[in-house]
């Protein structure tokens, strides 16, 4: 079993958790940096460097669907066509499927575990 670095969930989880609080009234400008430090760890862990993403992995191609709509695939090297302009609706979607995303990341956590339980031969409590 491979060692996980703690360091890089607290990263993960300071990077994405700011996504939550998104309001309709903000600035594309003000956020992002944020958004694509966000989509930058997200992909990161979708590429399983980490741990599998098996449960989460949905949501997280949902969140990171959503940035799309504000910033450009190849920001910052192409900039927001109009960067003062608000997030909008578009708000609305990048925190809501932060929120939904969170329970998942933890069902995630949970299902590789008793799956490598089950690898070493005991069967571990249902949580």
């Amino acid at each position: 079993m491979k060692r996980v670095n703690q360091y890089q969930f607290y990263q993960f989880g300071t990077t994405v958790h700011p996504l939550g609080d998104m309001r309709h009234e903000t600035k594309v400008s003000e956020v992002m940096w944020t958004l694509y430090s966000a989509r930058n760890w997200l992909r990161w862990f979708l590429g399983d460097k980490v741990i599998p993403l098996i449960v989460a992995r949905p949501h997280a191609l949902q969140i990171i669907a959503a940035i799309d709509e504000v910033l450009p695939a190849n920001f910052p090297t192409e900039m927001p066509t109009d960067a003062e302009a608000t997030l909008g609706a578009n708000a609305y979607w990048i925190s809501e499927r932060t929120k939904i995303s969170r329970p998942s990341l933890r069902q995630n956590s949970s299902f590789l575990t008793r799956i490598s339980s089950l690898k070493k031969g005991y069967i571990p409590l249902l949580t």
